[in-house]
């Protein structure tokens, strides 16, 4: 009976979290209607002195102060002989809010298994209408003016003016750059590491969700073909990496020795040396930086005045034709089944098993585009990739993909964050904004 009390008061707990939002987004939720099955009550002894409360609340159609209605049909506890824990074997009614339309927010438990058995996690989710002319997603950045720097998911949000926005992919949190593919229309802002997993996208609202690869060549006078490493990119690796102007005014060195090309209408004007970290080079205008890291090519290749060409592809080439990308990983839905595979993505066992803060974007069979955040179950701390996986999976998702997770896992609405506190939020690099057009 001790046990059974334990878990209601979590249980209550975490309702009282989810409904923390709700509270605090009442002055703000314009038009936003609620469509859940306990939508609509609205409480007469509030104290509203001068009728702007309950005028609000006519607008948003949706004020509950009731924090659990449940009878024997919504709540159905069932007892596990294995471990004795007690635990919801139901969905309790989630909270359906159409925020505009094309854009709904959802609260809602999803009910998973384990070796233990079973676990409840409370999700949070933004449902897009992919088929809406009037919702566009794309990624967004911290940085409006280049890939170096991080703020709160809520800063970036009100600089993109965005209605909505979840974090996006992996980055340094030391030195603020992006380890991962951040693709905006048409440019790379920074490519793809790793062969890991990547979720694009076009204005159509066509989405395609698939391990990512970028393929470049500098093509020399001779015709000799080099491969170029990364573009725009904080990942570090042995050969030449290429930085544009998207990645900002200036590059400034990530490793010692590092050899510096200027090349401007695909002609080499200059060559630098660097010793330190942190050296600054322009980039010039009409032109890219070449960087090469670690001796492995000769810099005489690069002669002052010799012409150079780049070859680009993507691998799949689907992704050419999608003018929006972001990177995260691993997999975790592909055409319906779950599909975890993080030694092909190059992550570790041990970060498949860690539980932790999710996030997690998802296309549906119903041209509908889910933006998910997890943070705990019922009786545990955090979420590990195979819940996630099986939360997308029930979520109606036939492909979907990790994003970058523990203290980077945010999602906004309008303006505010709606599944945790600010101050437990950390800074990110990138993330997916949800546009209202006119």
């Amino acid at each position: 009976m001790t046990r059974f009390i334990w878990y209601s008061f979590k249980l209550i707990s975490i309702l009282l979290l989810l409904e923390l939002p709700f509270n605090i987004l009442i002055p703000r939720v314009g038009d936003a209607k609620d469509t859940s099955s306990y939508n609509n009550l609205i409480s007469s002894s509030l104290p509203d002195p001068d009728g702007s409360l309950n005028e609000i609340i006519n607008n948003i159609n949706y004020f509950n102060t009731s924090l659990l209605k449940a009878n024997n049909s919504n709540l159905v506890f069932s007892k596990i002989k294995h471990n004795r824990v007690y635990i919801l074997a139901k969905t309790i009614l989630p909270k359906e809010i159409v925020w505009v339309p094309g854009v709904i927010w959802r609260q809602q438990f999803i009910t998973v298994k384990n070796k233990k058995g079973y676990n409840i996690f409370p999700v949070n989710l933004l449902e897009i209408d992919n088929k809406s002319s009037k919702v566009i997603l794309r990624p967004i950045t911290s940085n409006l003016n280049g890939q170096i720097g991080t703020s709160s998911l809520e800063e970036i949000a009100k600089k993109w003016r965005v209605v909505a926005a979840i974090n996006g992919g992996f980055f340094n949190r030391n030195n603020r750059l992006p380890l991962g593919a951040i693709r905006h229309n048409n440019d790379w802002l920074s490519s793809p590491i790793l062969g890991r997993g990547a979720v694009g996208w076009n204005e159509n609202g066509k989405f395609f969700i698939d391990h990512l690869s970028l393929k470049e060549f500098l093509i020399l006078n001779n015709g000799e073909r080099i491969s170029i490493q990364s573009l725009n990119s904080g990942y570090i690796q042995a050969g030449i990496s290429r930085y544009t102007k998207e990645w900002g005014e200036r590059y400034e060195t990530i490793s010692n020795n590092e050899i510096i090309i200027s090349i401007k209408n695909n002609k080499v004007v200059k060559k630098q040396k660097s010793k330190e970290i942190k050296q600054k080079y322009y980039i010039p205008n009409d032109g890219y930086l070449l960087v090469i890291r670690k001796k492995i090519f000769k810099s005489d290749l690069f002669f002052i005045g010799s012409t150079l060409k780049i070859e680009s592809k993507t691998v799949p080439k689907k992704f050419n034709q999608l003018s929006h990308i972001l990177g995260g990983g691993p997999l975790l839905i592909n055409d319906g089944s779950i599909s975890l595979n993080v030694k092909d993505e190059k992550f570790t066992k041990s970060f498949q098993k860690q539980k932790a803060s999710r996030s997690a974007i998802g296309i549906t069979n119903k041209d509908k585009t889910i933006l998910v955040t997890v943070h705990n179950s019922i009786n545990s701390n955090g979420v590990n990739l195979n819940e996630m996986a099986q939360i997308m999976q029930k979520l109606g998702s036939i492909n979907a993909l990790n994003l970058d997770g523990g203290g980077s896992t945010s999602l906004v609405l309008g303006g505010r964050l709606i599944d945790r506190f600010p101050v437990t939020a950390a800074k990110i690099h990138n993330g997916i904004g949800v546009f209202i057009t006119q």
